[in-house]
């Protein structure tokens, strides 16, 4: 590996099953893409359990490729964990092995990283399969909302980022896809500074191994997790609001037509004030730590 300076960056490809040349060819285009760089790099393929049939070793002999092995399958996440594990570079770098990213625009990103933490690559939502594309606007809202900041691509798969910084949020990654989702929230509730830069996304090469409905729900309930644990207000106050609210309205048509607020209205208040107190607690617990 080149020695670790400011400019110097490694770029992780996890790979599952996908054929030799499609990888060949990510590869070559990340070669081409820092020919002409000052920058000391290392692109590390991991090989997340695809089986004896898909054998990337050849790609070792490649200027500045090592190639990684899984046992077996372990996920997404574990895959870029395993890069980041075997490699000292100040910045690191992750794009997919299937071709749907422009990984000839590396360049572009990196002339961003003098006054960032991390560069997102963002793609447009028109880009993306359509029965991915409905999911991925609520879960960006969604996570935008959570995280009081806008998000234009949560789980983008091309970025650079510190490695001092994703070391903080170790014990927070998923070993699944929802680990860049974990990393942008993560960045995000610690006030990191993070560039978007527009890309193209291409038609991917072979078969995804994205299960849409399944992996949308985690992404769904990891996000909230996050939110819980970076921002609780952002839940529990609109939850707080609603039962104050509706339990003042009530109070007050109940005092207007029969003369006295009723029980329900009253705890309905009460419930909705302690919730609030709960996100109180919980955000100067999160604070603390």
């Amino acid at each position: 590996m080149a020695e670790m300076t400011s400019r110097s960056v490694a770029i992780i490809i996890p790979t599952y099953k996908e054929s030799l040349p499609v990888v060949q060819d990510t590869v070559s285009a990340i070669q081409q893409a820092f020919s002409n760089l000052d920058w000391n790099y290392d692109i590390l393929i991991v090989n997340d359990g695809s089986g004896i049939q898909y054998d990337y070793s050849t790609l070792n002999e490649e200027e500045h490729v090592t190639v990684l092995e899984h046992d077996h399958n372990k996920g997404y996440g574990a895959a870029i964990k395993t890069g980041m594990q075997h490699t000292s570079h100040a910045w690191i770098g992750i794009t997919d092995s299937d071709g749907t990213y422009p990984n000839h625009d590396f360049p572009t990103l990196l002339e961003k990283t003098n006054h960032a933490d991390m560069v997102v690559g963002t793609r447009k939502l028109s880009d993306v399969p359509w029965m991915r594309q409905f999911p991925k606007f609520v879960l960006n809202r969604y996570a935008s909302f959570l995280a009081n900041e806008t998000i234009v691509d949560l789980n983008s798969g091309m970025r650079l980022f510190k490695r001092e910084m994703a070391l903080k949020f170790w014990s927070l990654y998923p070993d699944g896809f929802s680990l860049t989702s974990t990393l942008t929230m993560s960045a995000i509730g610690h006030g990191y500074i993070i560039e978007n830069v527009p890309i193209d996304y291409y038609k991917r090469q072979g078969k995804s191994s994205i299960r849409p409905i399944a992996d949308t729900y985690r992404f769904f309930k990891l996000v909230g997790r996050l939110g819980l644990y970076f921002n609780p207000l952002r839940i529990f106050g609109p939850i707080a609001a609603f039962c104050m609210t509706v339990g003042l309205v009530k109070g007050l048509r109940d005092y207007i037509v029969v003369s006295h607020v009723g029980n329900f209205s009253v705890s309905l208040f009460l419930a909705g004030l302690q919730i609030y107190l709960m996100g109180l607690l919980a955000t100067l617990i999160t604070k603390r730590s």
